[in-house]
């Protein structure tokens, strides 16, 4: 995940989540950044702050049709 300005993009990754990740776009305000990770079909509105340089924790909300229906919970973020 990059962030040029107050738009974020790239891709992620998530180890044993229902999507496993995907392009991820969005823009950052302050501390909050507001996001979708597109896989396919999927899309995850990611809702995230950043809690110091090096890390965002959030939450993930899926959509009630497609894949992972109405999925959501909780994102944690490390810059590696």
């Amino acid at each position: 995940m990059t962030q040029a300005g107050g738009a974020i993009g790239g891709t992620v990754h998530a180890v044993g989540a229902c999507i496993g990740g995907g392009k991820i776009e969005g823009t950052m305000s302050g501390d909050r950044i507001d996001a979708k990770v597109v896989a396919g079909d999927a899309v995850a509105t990611l809702h995230l702050t950043v809690t110091d340089g090096d890390h965002v924790d959030g939450t993930y909300v899926m959509p009630a049709v497609g894949a992972c229906v109405g999925d959501t919970g909780s994102v944690s973020m490390t810059r590696q």
